[in-house]
């Protein structure tokens, strides 16, 4: 059963959806799931992915929410016009927190719950992780391709040139010059300094970054400190994190050299406080039937260990 939520934020009102348990399990916690808007997609999400993660959360006896923030979707409020590409900044910078802890407000005095968990993708997993950071009222996280560089926007930050961070972008760069070794044109390109030498040296340089022990300790710049600070924040109370990424998305590259490898190997915390699982053939929205498939499959798989009972 689905019901419209409206609440308020900042004195104007906020719309969304709510997906109740179509089950139930006694002596279990109430626990309702609040899904975020990627960038400035609304509730729905790409491919309709919230709407098919809300039903399959029902289905597992959870609440949950999808809520559009002020200025999208059915919402109140107007975005700047001027915002542009900075918008992408600002989410990594926690834009839209402010409106989930209202939605937070909203969705545990409506329906009596014990426990909130945060979902979203891309933008809107960056804005779940920093709100949890903020409020102690969040329990756990499922984060579906979560950025960990900040957006590369050249003319707002002019040191954010290289957009070739990881040996795997770089090879996935360096298979499409491949491809055009027997093309004349692409030849031609080459020998006249038509072609983006940088593009290529940048990556034949962090291609065969791979195979040296020794990897480059220089911090990126693009490193989004609010993310690792937010992560360590959250998962110091012992607070646990699904990761959830995409085989074939550039961020879940970035994710594995400039997070995974480099941060969490020398983490004290237990692993037990984060599971990091990678679907197979998936793109940042996780398109393809299958995918999204195995990807409501890993959620209610990590959601049953964790809030185990029996169906009434």
């Amino acid at each position: 059963m689905e019901k419209i939520a409206n609440f308020k934020f900042e004195n104007q009102e906020l719309v969304g959806i709510v997906n109740l348990p179509e089950i139930s399990f006694p002596g279990r916690d109430k626990v309702g799931i609040i899904l975020s808007v990627s960038a400035l997609k609304y509730r729905v999400c790409s491919y309709r992915l919230n709407v098919k993660i809300a039903r399959s959360l029902s289905q597992e006896g959870f609440f949950a929410l999808r809520f559009d923030p002020l200025g999208i979707g059915d919402s109140q409020g107007n975005l700047p016009s001027a915002l542009g590409l900075n918008h992408f900044l600002e989410i990594q910078a926690g834009r839209y927190v402010k409106e989930t802890k209202a939605a937070i407000d909203f969705f545990k005095k409506e329906y009596k719950l014990d426990q909130i968990i945060l979902l979203g993708l891309c933008g809107g997993a960056i804005t779940m992780l920093i709100t949890g950071a903020k409020d102690q009222r969040v329990n756990k996280l499922i984060l579906l391709g979560v950025p960990v560089l900040l957006e590369n926007i050249p003319e707002v930050k002019p040191e954010f040139k290289d957009t070739i961070t990881t040996p795997e972008y770089a090879g996935q760069v360096l298979s499409t010059y491949k491809s055009k070794l027997l093309s004349p044109q692409a030849w031609l390109r080459l020998l006249t300094f038509k072609s983006e030498y940088q593009t290529l040296t940048k990556s034949v340089s962090l291609y065969f970054r791979k195979f040296f022990k020794k990897n480059n300790s220089k911090k990126n710049p693009r490193l989004n400190d609010l993310f690792l600070s937010s992560f360590k924040s959250f998962i110091s109370e012992g607070k646990k994190i699904l990761f959830i990424n995409g085989e074939f998305d550039p961020a879940t590259w970035e994710f594995k050299d400039e997070f995974e490898d480099r941060y969490l190997k020398n983490l004290k915390n237990p692993d037990s406080t984060y599971q990091i699982h990678m679907i197979k053939k998936a793109n940042h929205i996780f398109s393809l039937s299958e995918c999204q498939a195995e990807l409501l499959d890993q959620i209610s798989t990590w959601l049953r260990q964790e809030y185990p009972g029996v169906k009434k």
